[in-house]
């Protein structure tokens, strides 16, 4: 089709061509406010944050001369934040950490995919809310004069709604339609929510003098990335991801340089993939996968 529209492939490989102004504009900015206090046998840790993202950007999607395709993509998305830590004040064989951890993000989303030759472009409009909660808590036990150990645990809970519009504009101005203002029914909507409970368990060896330190460490552990959907594509859901991983390792620290070595196996239990597909991008689960 470019090339029926007048594109040419350029001798130099390195030759880039385009035929719009294409920009990228990111912006953010954010408060956070912290307050910690001795309630003798723990210390109180408070952290509140906000934070906002502005970001748009236009680009030449076929890559050539010849008008055929443009993209331009915005998000405007909003990030409250809020966690309480508890951090043990012992100074014996032990030592413990709990918190509470709570997110709210509210993301907008549009792409508009113009089309010169069908003179249109394709919009998609996008609205999301997530909620995630977590509750973690950590145990440290040295219970040798050389040897520890740590047990964590974190339980996750997040809930996602999303709404998205897909439909033809009938003109070429892409994000800057006038058509986007207008009410229409939604195109796919999804309400959905995931659980999980993570455990970790990492036994070390630590020997410090003074000139070297080494510790040799032995890990285990199990990760979780919760699903979703996509909001920019007509694409299925996603299903949450697992990854239960081995680790065991070594580090050398000796005056001014240090070395380490370590070895690991990571098993993926529905691995998330982002993939191109109908000519958009959108997250996929892969059966399982070992690295």
């Amino acid at each position: 089709l470019a090339e029926t529209l007048g594109a040419y492939t350029p001798e130099d490989f390195h030759a880039v061509q385009n035929n719009n102004n294409s920009f990228s504009n990111y912006k953010t900015w954010g408060l956070d406010w912290r307050w910690k206090g001795n309630l003798g046998f723990a210390e109180l840790q408070i952290i509140s944050a906000y934070r906002k993202l502005d970001s748009e950007y236009l680009f030449n999607t076929d890559g050539t001369p010849a008008l055929v395709t443009d993209s331009g993509f915005s998000n405007r998305e909003n990030q409250t934040s809020h966690e309480i830590r508890l951090l043990s004040n012992t100074s014996g064989d032990y030592d413990w950490l709990v918190g509470f951890y709570s997110l709210h993000e509210t993301p907008q989303l549009a792409v508009g995919l113009i089309r010169y030759p069908f003179n249109t472009s394709a919009v998609i409009l996008a609205q999301a809310c997530t909620d995630a909660q977590s509750m973690y808590g950590e145990f440290n036990w040295h219970f040798a004069p050389l040897w520890s150990t740590k047990l964590g645990l974190r339980s996750t809970h997040e809930s996602r709604e999303d709404v998205n519009y897909i439909f033809a504009s009938g003109d070429l101005l892409g994000l800057h339609s006038p058509t986007l203002n207008q009410e229409r029914p939604h195109s796919s909507e999804h309400d959905d929510s995931f659980s999980h409970l993570s455990p970790q368990l990492v036994l070390s060896k630590s020997q410090q003098t003074t000139e070297q330190s080494t510790t040799s460490y032995l890990s285990i552990t199990e990760g979780f990335k919760s699903g979703g959907s996509n909001s920019l594509s007509a694409a299925d859901n996603f299903d949450p991801e697992v990854v239960l991983s081995y680790e065991i390792g070594h580090k050398h620290v000796e005056g001014g340089s240090s070395w380490s070595l370590s070895s690991f196996y990571y098993n993926y239990d529905d691995l998330q993939v982002l993939a191109f597909e109908n000519g958009v991008t959108a997250i996929n689960n892969t059966a399982a996968a070992k690295i």
